[in-house]
């Protein structure tokens, strides 16, 4: 009845979830549109959200970290997320647990933790798998289906890092198919470009031109505000690595790029790499000293290694030299540089692999727990029951102890009213019976050793019945009776001795004496006045 009556309540104030300040929830918003303008303003308000309940607060935690990844603020620490986690997968609203996992990965994959971040990035998809978006806003609804092509986008980078092409591009693939329900051009093209970029990384460039093809195609079609460049780059790359330096010039006449910082590289390899391939190596000088004096590390590698050949050709062997001597230096910090990247990916595993045995460890103990307290519910629920079935098996053997008592107490009081009467009455009954067919029946049966059948016990309750009307009535009201007891009685009343009965119902002398002495206790009490079961019989 307790649970009956609080149920609702929990249900009601469950469906209403938490309420957030408006400032959150304008901070998330914001941090789609302006990031920086996010961070600002959730920093405006970091004491009070300090202070508030732990729902709040722990959304702005989140929101904190929404924010700063959007604005490309480093992120240098797991700390905040773990709390973060740690409150949402234990009884924080649900709504909020997909965006943790995804900022956990997030967290993880800019401290270069792949193994972490993927597994974190795969809670997110299966945690949004799980979510009722018809129970959300529309505006959160449509957020959270476009994060699932967000979760599935990122997974595919770590996976491609980490030179898993085939599971990266099934990643992209299914990031696509979420991005063309939603109807997300932009997601769209990002998803076919990074499919692109997967093949060429695994050097498929056939495939990878195909899909810098459909990517170009959905942007002219649909957007006019797309940055083609760097995908016209990529394709062109592909185009060279396969000699196809016509189908290169045919681009290249009507390609005027927008160099950025984000950008120039790709672009500047491409020229570079073009112009050296047809032989015009003067016009690829430009792009590959560029690339020497602001490139990466790598970039530079490969500019230095190109100037070398330039300058071997041109006859300039001291120069060329020099430039030789720069690519073994910096192909010796690019080689630590890749080192460092394997010994921190092999450390990451280790740890992951650490991290996974003591979740493992954790997840058997809490199994272990909770099947405990299963059994130890199951055996509660049992044992009350049980106790309930005692009681009301108690209760009703008292009942019928009591009802029977007060019939005993009538039949008796009755009994002394009229002795003389009613002894008449039962000395012509038992003449009667012994007089009887059936009395006969039963002294052979007995003389030759034989149980009674079924249809001769039948006879041997209506005889009684025709005799003696009210025994029968009167037993029946005394005693529940079990099978055996009736019928020893039955034969008691007839005046059997133990020896007969004995043989009639198939048991012992011994058992048949036990029987009569276990009737007088159980059906009369001390001051009922018979000396034994057969004397209460005879009076009946």
């Amino acid at each position: 009845m307790l649970t009956t009556a609080i149920l609702p309540v929990i249900l009601v104030s469950c469906s209403r979830g938490p309420q957030y300040p408006a400032v959150l929830e304008t901070a998330d918003s914001l941090s789609y549109v302006n990031p920086d303008s996010a961070v600002a303003l959730l920093r405006s308000v970091e004491a009070e959200m300090s202070a508030s309940q732990p729902a709040v607060r722990h959304f702005y935690d989140l929101m904190t970290l929404k924010a700063q990844d959007k604005a490309d603020l480093p992120l240098t620490s797991d700390s905040l997320i773990l709390d973060i986690l740690q409150y949402y997968e234990h009884g924080g609203d649900p709504n909020k647990l997909p965006e943790a996992y995804y900022y956990a990965g997030r967290v993880y994959s800019e401290l270069g933790d792949a193994p972490q971040a993927i597994d974190y990035f795969q809670k997110a998809q299966t945690s949004l798998n799980e979510l009722n978006l018809q129970k959300l806003p529309i505006a959160n609804a449509k957020r959270y289906e476009k994060l699932k092509g967000t979760v599935l986008a990122q997974k595919g980078y770590l996976l491609r890092n980490q030179h898993l092409y085939k599971e990266a591009i099934e990643s992209f693939r299914q990031a696509y198919k979420i991005d063309s329900l939603a109807c997300d051009t932009m997601g769209m093209f990002l998803d076919l470009q990074d499919i692109g970029g997967v093949l060429q990384v695994a050097r498929n460039n056939e495939d990878a031109i195909h899909f810098y093809d459909l990517a170009a195609q959905l942007a002219s079609l649909y957007s006019d505000n797309l940055n083609l460049d760097d995908l016209i780059a990529q394709k062109c790359h592909c185009l060279i690595r396969l000699k196809r330096f016509e189908e290169v010039a045919e681009i290249l006449q009507l390609f005027h790029p927008q160099m950025t910082r984000g950008n120039f590289e790709p672009i500047c390899t491409m020229f570079g790499e073009y112009y050296w391939k047809i032989g015009e190596s003067e016009n690829a000088v430009p792009y590959f000293k560029k690339l020497y004096e602001k490139g990466s590390i790598y970039a530079r590698s490969n500019s230095t290694l190109w100037f070398s050949d330039y300058e071997t050709k041109r006859g300039n062997a001291k120069a060329a030299l020099r430039y030789m001597a720069e690519f073994s230096k910096l192909e010796l910090e690019v080689r630590k540089l890749r080192d460092e990247e394997v010994v921190a990916l092999t450390n990451s595993l280790y740890n992951y692999h650490l991290r996974e045995q003591e979740n493992l460890r954790l997840k058997a103990k809490q199994e272990a727990l909770k099947s405990r307290l299963r059994y130890l519910s199951i055996i509660a629920v049992l044992l009350v029951i049980v106790l309930i079935y005692i009681f009301r098996y108690e209760r009703n053997r008292r009942r019928n102890l009591a009802s029977r008592y007060k019939q005993l107490q009538y039949l008796l009081a009755s009994m002394q009213a009229d002795k003389e009467k009613r002894q008449s009455v039962v000395d012509a009954g038992m003449s009667a019976l012994r007089s009887s067919d059936t009395y006969q029946m039963i002294i052979e049966k007995c003389r030759n050793g034989k149980e009674l059948k079924p249809e001769e016990w039948k006879m041997v309750e209506q005889t009684l019945q025709k005799c003696l009307p009210v025994f029968l009535t009167n037993l029946k009201g005394v005693y529940d009776f079990s099978e055996i007891e009736w019928k020893a009685s039955l034969l008691m009343k007839f005046g059997f001795s133990v020896n007969d009965i004995a043989v009639a119902v198939s048991r012992s002398n011994d058992a048949i004496y036990s029987l009569r002495a276990r009737l007088y206790k159980k059906a009369l009490h001390d001051d009922s006045g018979f000396n034994s079961w057969q004397d209460f019989i005879d009076s009946l």
